[in-house]
């Protein structure tokens, strides 16, 4: 019995893993943690494992937000989150987050092919809700900064 396979432990540590990856994906891919950035959080969460439930779960938030907008935008940043998910390097999900946290946030964005979610950062030009300051309101992402100086 010593080497049985314990469910529990198996669920907690998933779990565990799911709750630090969720703040990690806000910071790197620059969402805040409002609704749209939620249904983009669960959109990255469920591509980048797989999984069926958060990435049922964004599809349909995003569709709730076309409707309270009444704008389609909503839905095509949600298609830019899973763009982003799918671009994304494939060690980034076998790595763990204590060897990303000793890195600078650009070198871990760069490492792993993070895309700047350039319509979200748009749409968040035109809604108050929307800061982009997941990491520190005086944080100066500079890739931001110059896709923000192109579209004024």
């Amino acid at each position: 019995q010593k080497n049985k396979f314990n469910v529990d432990k198996a669920r907690m540590n998933v779990n565990r893993h799911n709750l630090l990856s969720h703040d990690f994906y806000h910071v790197l891919f620059r969402y805040d943690t409002n609704y749209i950035g939620e249904i983009c959080v669960q959109a990255l969460a469920g591509w980048i494992t797989n999984t069926f439930p958060p990435k049922y779960l964004s599809f349909v938030m995003s569709i709730r937000e076309c409707i309270r907008y009444r704008s389609l935008e909503p839905f095509h940043i949600f298609r830019e989150a899973v763009k982003l998910a799918k671009n994304l390097s494939h060690h980034f999900y076998l790595t763990t987050y204590y060897d990303k946290l000793d890195m600078d946030i650009e070198e871990v964005r760069e490492k792993y092919n993070i895309g700047v979610p350039e319509r979200y950062i748009a749409f968040s030009r035109k809604i108050k809700d929307l800061k982009l300051d997941v990491i520190h309101p005086e944080y100066k992402d500079l890739q931001v900064e110059e896709l923000l100086d192109n579209t004024l």
